[in-house]
């Protein structure tokens, strides 16, 4: 069977291009006629291509299609809503990924957006691939490690020694719909067993998000961690 674009449109070669079928009676043939028109996916008149190799449009991610129109299709692409994908400006190292798959089907990731710049004060932690309408937290440490065999959760700790928990008023997040985390840390207030401490120049912090799951039962889960040093 021929497969079919949106609104049963005939899209011979799966391209998203509607395509021609055309028949003839005087030989029982059937010609496809490809249709090689450029992609305009915002629907300006200018192809997306031109509009990529002109720098009018965005293409961060190299796949020949505007970043504005995947991020109109999925919102979550871009949860700091400046235009532009959280995986194109990402700072820091992530490691101890990929996270044990949770409820979703998916292991849970985390990004930090913005800069490690400590006078601009501007980082903003998010996650992904979270189970939707749960619950959860960021945890901070200097020192990163694994543990494997955390009570009641299916996912890795990768962060070791003193421990913070972004748990004040306030700090709780929810994925709500999406799945998703945002939360902007304060440099200035980090949080450590003994109190709140301030970020300095040359300081490496590292961070993680944990979440309720239920998988099949009650359970709780892990992101990948992020690694971030701070100039």
């Amino acid at each position: 069977m021929a497969p079919e674009s949106p609104g049963g449109r005939f899209d011979g070669d799966g391209d998203g291009d509607t395509d021609v079928l055309a028949g003839s009676v005087l030989d029982d043939e059937i010609a496809w006629y490809e249709n090689y028109l450029l992609p305009d996916c915002n629907g300006n008149g200018i192809p997306d291509q031109q509009e990529i190799s002109s720098g009018s449009g965005t293409d961060c991610d190299g796949d020949g299609t505007l970043d504005e129109c995947q991020i109109a299709a999925d919102a979550t692409l871009d949860l700091d809503q400046n235009g532009v994908f959280d995986a194109c400006e990402s700072i820091g190292s992530s490691y101890c990924g990929p996270a044990v798959a949770n409820s979703t089907g998916e292991g849970a990731s985390i990004m930090a957006l913005g800069t490690t710049s400590v006078p601009a004060n501007n980082v903003t932690l998010t996650a992904r691939q979270l189970p939707r309408s749960s619950f959860g937290m960021f945890v901070v440490s200097r020192t990163q490690g694994f543990s494997a065999q955390v009570p009641n959760s299916q996912g890795a700790l990768c962060v070791a020694g003193a421990v913070g928990r972004f748990n004040r008023p306030g700090q709780i997040v929810a994925s709500g719909a999406t799945g998703t985390f945002l939360f902007p840390i304060d440099l200035t207030a980090i949080p450590t067993p003994n109190g709140l401490t301030q970020v300095l120049f040359g300081d490496t912090w590292n961070f993680q998000a944990w979440f309720r799951d239920n998988n099949p039962g009650v359970t709780s889960n892990f992101t990948d961690a992020v690694s971030l040093t701070f100039l």
